[in-house]
């Protein structure tokens, strides 16, 4: 095969396809060029040991000449980008019929699912916000109180094993291989014993601490929970009597932005607009097919509503900023009164900050303190006059 040429330079190149050509008017076959004569090949080969030096020097590989790639830049990256969501954004209305590579995929929506258990586990699979069980911390501090008597109980009886030892034969307290030697060891079976009890108390221990750790559900995601099963059902009422435990439950999913002004948002999107208007804003396709049928059911997606939330801070800062600044401008005054209008708009900047956010005590300090520096160098302009001055 010719491949030598892919390879080598242009001179080299040129004296294999000569030799080629040469080659193929000998054969006489049209198919010569691919599959050289004997001859040939001794000439290309003489033309690359006359040349190695050259060729190893200069040639480039041949995987790279195949197989290289240019890399986009950002700006091809961009486009491309842009290219795909306008293609999401029209293909309902542009789209091949024949396409239906989008077509296929698999909701399973809570209806499909038998009634009993199926379909409880479908609805807590619905969204994180259901994951709420039972936590049974009375239980679990029974056990870990049992342990610890037990340990107790060993650590006592380690204690008076020392001391007898310390009486009868000290030896066994200062030479661990003395006191395995001798034909009654109670200590080693003893430690044995105290350790499988550590293992399996620090085991409850940990998962406790973990337990502990994970939040409690707040109302709103629990009365959800509650009335759903209530009206549907969906097993008999001795099984769903873990919901009837309300100070005993833990909810899986525990969002670090779940306050009560988020909360305090989505029931009054819920209490204002219609269902079916809060599932097409605030709720996305898929989880909207996997609801099915029921429409008492109303999934708000976690990121909506966090844009929401942002939206709605950003107008509270904005008029925070915008009102006393206003007041300071507009009314015709003395420099106390605006004083005092400053003092309470600081002060209602620093229980907004801290009431409608999860910000840290310095994070609220910090902000309270910009924000005043703000209102005070405004203030420091104005005088009791420059209002009807301007």
């Amino acid at each position: 095969m010719a491949t030598p040429s892919t390879t080598a330079e242009t001179s080299n190149r040129g004296s294999a396809d000569v030799d080629l050509e040469r080659g193929a008017e000998g054969e006489g076959d049209n198919h010569a060029a691919a599959i050289a004569p004997t001859s040939t090949k001794s000439t290309s080969s003489d033309v690359r040991n006359s040349d190695e030096s050259q060729y190893s020097a200069k040639a480039v590989p041949k995987m790279q000449l195949r197989f290289r790639t240019e890399q986009p830049n950002l700006a091809q990256r961009v486009s491309r980008s842009l290219k795909r969501k306008r293609r999401k954004l029209i293909s309902p209305l542009t789209a091949d019929v024949s396409d239906d590579r989008y077509d296929h995929w698999k909701y399973e929506a809570l209806e499909d699912h038998p009634d009993g258990w199926p379909r409880m586990a479908a609805y807590l699979n619905l969204s994180d916000n259901a994951l709420i069980y039972r936590k049974f911390g009375y239980l679990r501090n029974r056990v870990l109180l049992n342990k610890q008597a037990e340990i107790i109980e060993l650590e006592e009886r380690l204690h008076n094993l020392d001391l007898r030892d310390q009486d009868n034969d000290e030896w066994r307290l200062f030479s661990r291989s003395y006191d395995n030697s001798q034909p009654t060891t109670p200590r080693r079976a003893l430690l044995q014993q105290i350790e499988d009890k550590l293992r399996e108390y620090d085991d409850l221990l940990f998962r406790q601490q973990k337990l502990v750790s994970i939040g409690k559900p707040n109302e709103r995601d629990h009365l959800s929970l509650f009335n759903w099963v209530w009206n549907n059902k969906p097993v008999v009422n001795e099984d769903f009597d873990f919901m009837f435990h309300k100070t005993d439950l833990v909810k899986l999913e525990n969002r670090p932005e779940d306050n009560w002004f988020d909360g305090m948002l989505q029931d009054l999107v819920m209490a204002i607009f219609n269902n079916n208007l809060v599932r097409f804003v605030f709720g996305r396709r898929d989880d909207n097919a996997r609801i099915g049928e029921d429409k008492t059911i109303t999934f708000l997606t976690p990121e909506r509503i966090d844009t929401m939330v942002k939206i709605v801070m950003a107008c509270i800062t904005m008029l925070l900023l915008i009102i006393p600044v206003i007041l300071l401008y507009v009314l015709n005054t003395s420099k106390n009164s605006k004083l005092g209008i400053v003092l309470a708009w600081i002060f209602l900047f620093a229980v907004v900050t801290a009431t409608f956010t999860q910000s840290r005590r310095y994070e609220v300090i910090a902000g309270t303190a910009a924000y005043a520096a703000v209102l005070t160098v405004f203030l420091g302009q104005q005088s009791p006059g420059s209002a009807s001055g301007g």
